[in-house]
């Protein structure tokens, strides 16, 4: 009734724009040892489609769509392109090298030994996708979304997280150097065994993420949350965690040795069998904390809020907490041995009678 509406096989890159212009559609064809170099695809279509050891030099590839399509062996470089659409493609041994991809979407998607090198990816979506082995190097990813991801053996130098969400994630055997999640946005994470140590993680949120064990020592951490998150066996030598928010966070077996933690909000958190030597607490909220079987020696809780925390059996020896407000504070086989206490508040019995009015 409509006649045949196949497309035959175009046998140069030109050829391909002119069909693309024309409103062809690509769907069940076999590119291969093609080259797509210097070719316009932008808006073209293309489904059921396998690129096989092409190259896609200098191409437009502006708002095209790939559906369940397959690139093998590719090679894309030198490529900028806006809101393309990639829905259950898969990736397998391809390179990205000094490519701009902005706004550009991967849906159920498959990346396989896919290397992406001194390329920027600007707020892209990476939505139910499996990122396996390859890496990234030297590649901004700022305000990207990775929405459901299994992100496993992937090797991530020099890169820039910022803004960048992770949401549902789960990390598997990553390896990062040099990376920067300044303003990072993760929730509901899988990141048990990270090394985050000496990175920049200032003004991130880790909503409800499973940081077990992971190493953030001598990171930079400052105004970075951990709502509900999951921190047991976490080391943080040596970290700045100034301004932090640990509100009811647990904090089991942690190593916090020499951390700046002055102005952070520890409000109602749980710090038990946990290493805080050598920090700096001034100012600090731990109010209601509870603090139990811990080792604090020689920290700096000046001007520190203590109000109606529970320390049991812990170690503060050579302590400062000069200035630190003691109202309510209830403590229980601790070691002062050696701390200053000059100036310190203790329990102001008339807002002790008013708090405990009507009860």
């Amino acid at each position: 009734m409509f006649g045949d509406l196949s497309v035959s096989m175009p046998r140069t890159a030109q050829e391909v724009t002119d069909k693309v212009k024309s409103g062809d559609f690509f769907e069940d064809k076999k590119f291969i040892n093609f080259s797509f170099d210097n070719s316009d695809m932008s808006g073209g279509m293309f489904s059921n489609t396998l690129f096989e050891a092409c190259s896609f030099k200098g191409s437009n590839l502006k708002d095209a769509m790939f559906n369940n399509c397959q690139f093998i062996d590719c090679v894309f470089s030198s490529v900028d392109s806006e809101n393309t659409n990639f829905i259950s493609a898969v990736f397998e041994r391809v390179l990205f090298e000094k490519v701009t991809l902005s706004k550009c979407s991967f849906i159920i998607s498959q990346w396989i030994d896919v290397h992406v090198v001194s390329s920027n990816l600007i707020a892209c979506v990476f939505q139910e996708c499996s990122l396996n082995g390859g890496g990234f190097s030297d590649t901004p990813l700022p305000e990207n979304i990775f929405n459901e991801c299994v992100i496993n053996k992937v090797n991530y130098k020099k890169i820039e997280f910022y803004k960048t969400v992770f949401n549902q994630c789960e990390f598997c055997s990553i390896e990062m150097e040099a990376c920067n999640f300044r303003m990072a946005f993760v929730t509901k994470a899988n990141l048990a065994n990270m090394d985050f140590s000496n990175m920049v993680l200032s003004q991130c949120q880790f909503k409800e993420c499973d940081l077990t064990a992971c190493d953030f020592s001598g990171s930079d951490l400052s105004q970075t949350a951990f709502s509900g998150s999951k921190l047991h066996k976490c080391v943080f030598h040596c970290a700045n965690l100034e301004l932090s928010n640990m509100y009811d966070v647990e904090l089991d077996s942690v190593t916090l040795s020499k951390c700046d933690l002055s102005k952070a909000s520890l409000q109602k958190s749980k710090i038990s069998k946990s290493i805080l030597s050598g920090c700096n607490f001034t100012m600090a909220q731990l109010n209601e904390m509870t603090m139990v079987e811990s080792v604090s020696h020689a920290s700096n809780f000046s001007y520190a809020n203590f109000s109606h925390a529970f320390l049991l059996d812990t170690d503060f020896t050579d302590s400062n907490l000069s200035m630190a407000l003691l109202h309510g504070t209830v403590d229980e086989g601790c070691n002062w041995k050696g701390v200053n206490k000059s100036a310190a508040q203790g329990t102001n019995e008339q807002l002790k009678k008013a708090e405990n009015w009507g009860k």
